[in-house]
């Protein structure tokens, strides 16, 4: 996993966080890059690694951070975390999750977007509890369920690493 991160990584720009998400007085492990923009500094979460019976235990699988299919993680108040993904530039999902007592994810709602933008008039916007069973919101409503959730992204601080450690080494040497 390490040689992923390496791969993105090859200005050292690869960190680390440990803070607890979830309120359980165990912090999970946030693997990030960190990236400097014009707007500031950008965190793109990796990977997210809770604790549970003496080990690692990752929240996600198969997060993609590719050109196409890219996933973007955001953190939020309220051990919620947004899984936000896309195929194309003309749709958007956004999955919201929250993370229990027992490091697993429950899945609170989704929201997707199908753009048109020759004409905005034509994009679709969905909200659903389940994927299987979605129904069209106006771009009013679907903006309102972005919205609801407020970010802690900028109160996580974070650690450059040197990518040749184990990532049991980082919880434990930290924690």
């Amino acid at each position: 996993m390490i040689k992923i991160f390496t791969d993105y990584c090859q200005d050292n720009s690869l960190v680390f966080s440990l803070y607890d998400l979830n309120n359980d007085e165990v912090p999970e492990l946030i693997l990030a890059k960190s990236s400097k923009t014009s707007y500031g500094n950008y965190i793109l979460i990796y990977d997210i690694f809770s604790y549970k019976n003496n080990s690692l235990v990752k929240l996600f699988n198969d997060l993609g951070h590719g050109t196409y299919g890219s996933d973007i993680v955001t953190l939020y108040e309220d051990n919620i975390i947004g899984l936000e993904y896309s195929n194309s530039n003309k749709d958007a999902s956004v999955d919201y999750y929250k993370l229990n007592s027992e490091c697993e994810l429950d899945s609170i709602e989704h929201i997707h977007a199908d753009n048109n933008y020759n004409d905005n008039s034509k994009s679709c916007f969905y909200y659903t509890y389940d994927i299987n069973n979605k129904q069209e919101i106006s771009y009013n409503e679907y903006v309102k369920i972005a919205n609801k959730y407020k970010t802690i992204m900028s109160k996580i601080n974070y650690i450059s690493i040197d990518t040749t450690v184990s990532l049991n080494s980082i919880w434990k040497k930290y924690n």
